[in-house]
């Protein structure tokens, strides 16, 4: 398994190969990577290449493993990544059974196993991580509901985790296709499926399901165009499933006036479209002032990217007062009358007890407004919004998933 810093490594003599291939080696190049690696995990990483190679311009898209290989296949004829990096092996296999691979041999090749390289040399593909299988148990969601710690994996068929037991979908997500896989290998085909089929058989077909967005994800650092239409097909989708809600994250301050102008684009087309406003930007008073004419959907957050204090509120307080001025402003009469729709997505109990007393007071309709939360993140804090939100209905929550 190579570590971290290994992985980097490979990353910079990979992208050397590109920069000294060229001869105009001392203008500043652009290399396209298509990556499946963790954000948290990229910023390391760019720490890195960027020290070791300062002339070169590295455009990152990150995408889940299925899309990154649907995008990469459909481009064979017009390629436009440099690189591919942190997909799966099968998923290699299959970019090198179709010639969409130039072999390349890394420094410390000699240390891969065989196993987990391609065995051609030069290879196609050198295995950067290994990944186990694995579930996880909510001790907070367990005891709220009064499950049992399941002990295998059989024991996740059991009718007692009904409605509990959640996995990415296999289809674009890499983490979903190896866990099948793994299950595959580890039962044989037949008893594998059989095991699947279990599982797909205790989901809870009820779930209020909502999707959620990056544009950095959509392709919006490489081509704006492209990630509008990449929206608008998810958007397009979402419609035809009775209007399940799709949030556009906002990024970090520099993306916020391209992630605004998605959002309006698509706003003109689709009625279940909505975006995130962060609360510790200067900027986002204004900006709210200019959505709430088009009847917006905006989730109100903190923010958690590291800002400038030229662009952001450094203090806390200061945060929580903006948010706090935020939401009140998206619930006031003239915002309801247009139709806005806001997101309270905070799990700070004082803050969401301050709101719910201007909810009561103002005697604001349960239309206009959700409290947005990740299940099983604490729970014991949220129990008072909980407790007022959800027994009493009075009050519409929605309840996400953590990642």
């Amino acid at each position: 398994m190579l570590t971290r810093s290994r992985g980097a490594l490979a990353l910079i003599l990979a992208l050397l190969v590109l920069s000294v291939a060229s001869p105009a080696a001392a203008q500043k190049q652009t290399v396209v990577i298509y990556t499946a690696i963790e954000n948290e995990q990229i910023t390391e990483y760019k720490k890195a290449y960027e020290k070791a190679l300062p002339n070169l311009d590295v455009k990152m898209l990150r995408l889940s493993t299925g899309d990154i290989a649907a995008r990469f296949m459909a481009e064979k004829d017009n390629m436009q990544a440099d690189l591919i990096w942190g997909v799966g092996a099968t998923n290699m296999l299959q970019f090198k059974n179709a010639g969409l691979l130039e072999p390349y041999a890394p420094k410390g090749l000699e240390r891969v196993q065989p196993l987990f390289r391609d065995k051609a040399n030069p290879p196609a593909w050198v295995g950067l991580d290994i990944y186990m299988s694995a579930f996880c148990y909510n001790t907070e969601t367990g005891k709220q509901h009064k499950l049992p710690k399941p002990e295998s994996w059989a024991d996740l068929t059991k009718p007692v985790y009904k409605g509990h037991v959640v996995m990415p979908n296999p289809a674009s997500s890499g983490t979903g296709y190896l866990s099948v896989v793994s299950i595959l290998q580890r039962m044989g085909e037949a008893e594998g499926w059989k095991y699947l089929d279990a599982l797909d058989k205790i989901r809870d077909a009820g779930l209020d399901a909502q999707i959620s967005v990056k544009p950095t994800q959509l392709g919006l650092d490489l081509d704006a165009e492209q990630c509008q239409r990449n929206l608008d097909r998810i958007c397009e989708k979402a419609e035809g499933l009775q209007n399940v809600p799709v949030w556009i994250d906002m990024e970090n301050s520099p993306y916020v006036d391209p992630t605004l102008k998605l959002f309006r684009k698509s706003k003109e087309r689709y009625k279940g479209v909505g975006i995130a406003i962060q609360a510790y930007l200067y900027r986002s008073a204004k900006d709210i002032e200019s959505l709430i004419p088009l009847g917006p959907a905006v989730r109100i957050v903190k923010g958690a990217y590291l800002e400038p204090a030229d662009v952001a509120y450094p203090k806390k307080s200061d945060v929580d007062e903006n948010f706090y001025t935020l939401c009140c402003r998206l619930m006031a009469a003239d915002a309801q009358k247009s139709g806005t729709l806001l997101h309270i997505a905070t799990h700070d109990v004082p803050l969401s007890d301050r709101l719910l007393a201007f909810i009561d007071q103002q005697k604001v309709p349960s239309s206009a407004y959700e409290f947005a939360m990740l299940y099983g993140i604490q729970l014991a804090q949220q129990g008072p919004v909980l407790e007022h939100a959800v027994v009493v209905d009075r009050h519409r929550n929605h309840v996400e998933p953590a990642p």
